[in-house]
């Protein structure tokens, strides 16, 4: 063998023990991937400039503030994790990557909330198990209480020593707790609205979809039918994108509750569990998800651009439902849709 393929072998050899032991003494375990976070870490930026400006320009202050709020997290987040690719083990940068990334979703499931408040109130409160302005008070007060949970356990691991693992441990355990009490909350949630949705799409459509053959082009076409909804919204209900934003806010939806569930089960298994240490998990399950939850809201699927710039959709302070929007029956019966005119309507539509 040559003396310069012994060196070879000697400084890969080297090279290998070097990365191996940076691993080891990783905050994290591992060594997060330079390029796979920076990645995120622009695309978040870019979709957080996004919904600031449209935020502003649409005058969405509740929808716009807080879906920024957990964007400008997420990127924190990713942020973080790139720093700790450059210095490992930094302790400071692990706990931050961490908080930033476990709270995020708080945020951006309280814009999830406003929009099913505003969609009741646009279709009709009879399609909805609660009044409207339930969604707001209920689950953002539910996605406090995690975040506080969340927030307490982390501070607990970050106040422990480096040896004390029963205290890290502590932290931990609370910060799983507050996950598994938002997944909770959000199983509430999509019950409710995948009943609303049901309501809106099916239950309003099984009477008429006896009367025509109602194909899967015109599912989500519901302007035949417009007469059983709130009529002070007919106008925005035609507008092109309208008919399938309810459609895109169910997915954004599913995308934050599959990233959460992720994260209750990968911390779970603690700091040096197989999830965690294998970041491919944390960009599909985490990143992967909580992008697709903040850029599908984005034009032609933004709610101002949806709902039109100076349309007031106004949810009521009251947490009474009106006794007319309560005890209204949707019977479907009572329509004909047999006659000309209501065919006409279904071609065109």
């Amino acid at each position: 063998m040559s003396a310069s393929s012994t060196t070879s072998a000697i400084s890969s050899t080297i090279t290998t023990a070097i990365a191996s032991a940076t691993a080891t003494q990783s905050a994290s375990g591992f060594v997060p991937s330079k390029s796979g976070n920076l990645a995120f870490t622009v695309l978040f930026g870019i979709i957080l400039i996004s919904h600031i400006v449209l935020g502003i320009y649409f005058k969405q202050r509740w929808f716009g503030s807080t879906i920024s709020i957990g964007i400008l997290l997420e990127m924190v987040g990713y942020g973080s994790r790139v720093a700790l690719a450059n210095n490992p083990t930094s302790q400071d940068m692990f706990l931050s990557q961490i908080t930033c990334l476990t709270v995020a979703p708080c945020f951006i499931m309280a814009a999830y909330y406003y929009l099913l408040g505003k969609l009741v109130i646009i279709y009709g409160p009879r399609f909805s198990m609660l009044p409207p302005i339930y969604y707001s008070y209920l689950f953002v007060t539910c996605d406090i209480i995690a975040l506080v949970i969340q927030s307490f356990g982390g501070v607990v691991s970050s106040s422990a020593a480096t040896t004390d693992t029963q205290q890290q441990q502590l932290g931990t355990h609370i910060m799983v707790g507050g996950l598994v009490f938002q997944v909770v909350s959000m199983t509430a949630y999509l019950v409710f609205w995948l009943f609303f949705f049901y309501s809106v799409y099916f239950r309003s459509s099984k009477e008429t979809s006896r009367s025509f053959n109602v194909g899967i082009t015109n599912f989500f076409h519901t302007n035949y039918k417009d007469e059983l909804f709130n009529p002070d919204y007919s106008r925005m209900r035609s507008r092109q994108y309208f008919k399938y934003f309810p459609l895109t806010v169910t997915i954004g939806i599913f995308a934050v509750y599959v990233r959460c569930i992720y994260r209750v089960i990968e911390l779970s298994e603690g700091w040096s569990g197989y999830l965690i240490t294998h970041e491919a998990f944390v960009f599909v399950f985490d990143g992967a998800m909580v992008l697709i939850a903040t850029y599908i809201l984005l034009p032609p699927f933004y709610p101002g651009y949806v709902f039109g710039k100076n349309t007031v959709i106004v949810v009521p302070k009251s947490l009474k439902i009106k006794k007319q929007d309560t005890t209204q029956d949707i019977n479907l019966q009572n329509y004909s849709y047999y006659n000309s005119q209501s065919k006409d309507m279904l071609v065109k539509n």
